[in-house]
């Protein structure tokens, strides 16, 4: 079963590291060449020193208000509180440490060096995880999600600085994107947003007046995948495993209504398995 496989069969193999002397620019071009928002943060020794996610760099930006952080070492953002797990650990013990604890990915290590790391992405992609879930509906009004408001909206016409703003505030960190005639045309997330930051720079310096600039109508947006309610928690996760996708709204009589993510999927497995 499962839940008693070591958590090296599940993990990641090519192991994404960022050393904590590289600079926050490198760590931004590397979150988006990769399409991976959280890395494990090494030393020269290859061991294990803390852990940076977009989340991290978007409060890095939020509190300087200019560019000025970009410089700055990875290890001045990231969490130096190092939470691992041992490569021979069970699946269980690593979702019950990252469900109480909170966290999106938990590094794997054998002999003190990263071997690999667990997201909450793996959890959804282990069937046998999922045989016995009771599945449950999702509805505008009952079920997983969180309910999409007017904060969860941007329009073309929004600036770098604005949509910064907003995906601070936001616990999912995404927004949906309105063009000019209310027609939702996709979702900006951090790590689309901040690769949008580093192409700006690239191609006009690194100024603040070139971001006054930039607005969501020049960024490249993530695909809006909708599903209409009710649906239930089994296809859900489905849907997200077969798009690659960490968030999707549901819709109810043609408007978003809730935004079901990877980690209220996760939550609901954990909820279920840590009972048991």
């Amino acid at each position: 079963m499962a839940l008693t496989d070591p958590v090296s069969t599940y993990a990641m193999r090519d192991t994404l590291t960022v050393n904590q002397n590289e600079s926050i620019a490198y760590l931004i071009t590397e979150m988006g060449r990769l399409r991976f928002r959280r890395f494990p943060v090494v030393n020269e020794n290859n061991r294990a020193v803390g852990m940076v996610t977009s989340s991290d760099v978007l409060g890095a930006l939020h509190e300087a208000q200019d560019l000025s952080f970009l410089k700055d070492k990875v290890s001045s953002i990231m969490s130096d509180k190092v939470i691992i797990a041992d490569k021979d650990a069970t699946i269980f013990s690593c979702i019950d440490l990252m469900y109480n604890i909170g966290i999106s990915g938990l590094p794997v290590i054998h002999n003190n060096e990263i071997r690999g790391i667990l997201t909450e992405k793996d959890l959804l992609l282990i069937e046998d995880l999922w045989k016995n879930i009771p599945d449950r509906a999702i509805t505008a009004e009952e079920g997983l999600g969180r309910p999409i408001t007017d904060d969860n909206f941007v329009t073309t016409d929004f600036s770098f600085w604005q949509v910064a703003d907003l995906l601070f505030r936001l616990p999912q960190r995404q927004a949906l994107v309105k063009n000019e005639d209310g027609i939702y045309i996709g979702q900006i997330t951090t790590t689309n947003l901040l690769t949008s930051l580093i192409s700006q720079i690239t191609i006009k310096g690194s100024s603040e007046d070139s971001l006054q600039t930039l607005l969501v109508s020049n960024i490249s947006l993530k695909p809006l995948f909708q599903r209409a309610v009710p649906l239930v928690i089994s296809s859900a996760r489905l849907w997200m495993n077969s798009r690659g996708i960490e968030a999707f709204p549901i819709y109810s009589r043609g408007k978003p209504v809730k935004l079901i993510t990877e980690k209220d999927l996760v939550g609901h497995l954990a909820a279920h398995v840590l009972k048991s």
